[in-house]
């Protein structure tokens, strides 16, 4: 699996959608914890749990959320 890593907006909308990262072998919340760090920010433990369970952060405090999906790799799409 690969994971695709995004800065959005506070509604987590699909246009917002900033790709900052893919991920393979990394968990995808290690790079976002970096990127945050880089902002001066830091993710929460409830943002963690968030992560963790639905994909994506909740009133994050730095500016935008963060979210990302699944990339299944080497596969072929018909």
């Amino acid at each position: 699996m690969m994971y695709a890593i995004y800065k959005t907006d506070d509604w987590h909308s699909y246009k917002s959608r900033n790709l900052i990262g893919v991920v393979i072998d990394h968990t995808p919340i290690d790079l976002i914890k970096i990127h945050a760090a880089d902002e001066g920010e830091t993710i929460s433990e409830d943002d963690n749990y968030n992560l963790i369970n639905i994909k994506q952060t909740q009133n994050y405090s730095g500016e935008g959320e963060y979210s990302f999906e699944e990339i299944e790799a080497n596969i072929i799409i018909q």
